[in-house]
């Protein structure tokens, strides 16, 4: 029932093993072009939930991902970085990918696989669609003394304890729908104890899908996987 009233009063909310949890950003990107759409036929759209507040853009709606150029910048960088590495975050990425005759909504099935361009191009033709998955849970993190209250920027905060998984397999899925403008859906991480439902505004802030993918890269590249999320074309 409590997962039931975060739903309705907000982005929606996780199901953890440690109870419920709210969902504080659900971002949906859908580049107008990618490198697997361009090698493989593919569209592709990535989703992201976060337990921590991280808004598509600055306040202002300006953002120079080369240098801080206003107080609103400046605060929502820390924002990203806070909500990335804060003790206790919980950040759920999902990649899907379609062919061209089949529309996003629906439910997708998660292969472990899947974000290896070629392996993704293998499931959408053989099955019109397919989506990838990861988590991350901070578990500990620590403040360096004297860091100051730009803490998040500076690099001062980090992370001591953290679990995850890059490739979730199956039996876990996704389902996409929609609600006016936005993206809604659940999923379930299946057989770990994570799901959830979520109601994602469309985010355009390609700089932040390059930082998030980015994130998720230096994770799987330490676990000596493949990641292919959100790449974009350079330039």
């Amino acid at each position: 029932m409590l997962v039931l009233l975060l739903v309705g009063c907000g982005m929606g909310a996780f199901t953890t093993e440690d109870g419920p949890d709210r969902v504080r950003a659900a971002l949906w990107f859908e580049p107008d072009s990618t490198l697997s759409l361009q090698l493989y036929g593919a569209r592709q759209g990535y989703l992201v939930l976060a337990n921590s507040t991280l808004p598509c853009w600055p306040e202002d709606g300006t953002y120079d991902p080369d240098g801080l150029v206003s107080p609103e910048d400046q605060y929502w960088q820390a924002q990203a970085a806070t909500a990335l590495a804060r003790e206790g975050a919980r950040i759920v990425a999902f990649s899907v990918a379609i062919d061209a005759n089949e529309d996003w909504l629906g439910r997708y099935a998660l292969q472990a696989d899947a974000w290896e361009p070629d392996q993704m191009a293998g499931y959408v033709a053989g099955e019109g669609r397919v989506a990838s998955g990861a988590w991350i849970h901070v578990v500990e993190s620590a403040v360096e003394d004297g860091a100051g209250l730009n803490y998040a920027l500076s690099g001062g905060i980090t992370i001591v304890e953290e679990a995850h998984e890059i490739g979730v397999p199956a039996p876990a899925w996704l389902e996409l729908g929609r609600r006016d403008t936005e993206v809604a859906g659940t999923f379930d991480l299946a057989p770990t104890e994570l799901s959830g439902a979520f109601t994602a505004e469309r985010c355009d802030n390609q700089a932040l899908l390059g930082e998030l993918s980015t994130y998720l890269a230096r994770i799987a590249i330490a676990d000596g996987a493949a990641l292919e999320f959100g790449e974009t074309e350079p330039g």
